[in-house]
């Protein structure tokens, strides 16, 4: 999943790193006094943004802020919102550290949902247009390819549009993760669909919204 994480969302062995030991106190508890003591904030027991870019420092020749560029991109939280930057904490966002453990999305965001592979109707199965099932073999070779990226379906509500592409994720051991209001209108969810779909080996699915990412 790291690798799938790392590939999705353009990240190196150091962004790694970093999301790795922001991670820690959620896994382990006994690090709040590790990173208190060390930075000095006793009231926030997570790593700042100093420490993470510090641990990540040998993996780059010119070290970037790796951690404010994770946390401009939703992929790292301030954990304590009005402080100076220099003392910004870090921490994975709920979903995202929910997912990293496999404790799966859940129902806790409404209109987020997962739909595992074995759940799709297998794609002879479905009852198409004789046009567009003459279009599955190449349409099915470039989503396995990575020939296209995005894939856009237009009709009515309820026209089994959703069902198609369950059917040609399922082809390729893809389940969907699937955004419809009020998700799909939540710009921090939007930010982290495609680290969410990496480590869930899922396509994303947007749905009841114009305004496509």
């Amino acid at each position: 999943p790291l690798q799938q994480l790392a590939q999705q969302c353009e990240l190196d062995a150091g962004d790694l790193v970093v999301l790795a030991g922001a991670a820690l106190v959620d896994e382990d508890m006994r690090f709040c006094a590790v990173f208190s003591e060390l930075h000095g904030l006793l009231d926030h027991p997570r790593p700042t943004l100093v420490m993470l870019d510090s641990w990540a420092e040998p993996l780059a020749e010119v070290p970037p802020r790796r951690a404010l560029a994770l946390l401009q991109r939703g992929l790292l939280l301030n954990a304590n919102d009005g402080a100076p930057l220099g003392a910004w904490c870090a921490r994975l966002p709920a979903l995202l550290s929910q997912v990293l453990r496999g404790a799966g999305i859940g129902q806790s965001q409404p209109g987020l949902s997962y739909q595992a592979p074995e759940q799709a109707l297998p794609l002879p199965q479905l009852i198409l247009p004789s046009a567009l099932q003459q279009q599955l073999p190449a349409l099915q070779a470039l989503l396995a390819e990575g020939g296209i990226d995005t894939l856009l379906l237009r009709g009515p509500q309820s026209n089994g549009r959703t069902c198609l592409i369950a059917a040609l994720a399922a082809a390729q051991g893809k389940g969907l993760l699937l955004l419809s209001p009020p998700a799909v209108a939540d710009p921090a969810l939007l930010a982290l669909a495609p680290a969410l779909a990496a480590l869930l080996q899922a396509v994303t699915v947007y749905a009841g919204s114009s305004d496509l990412p």
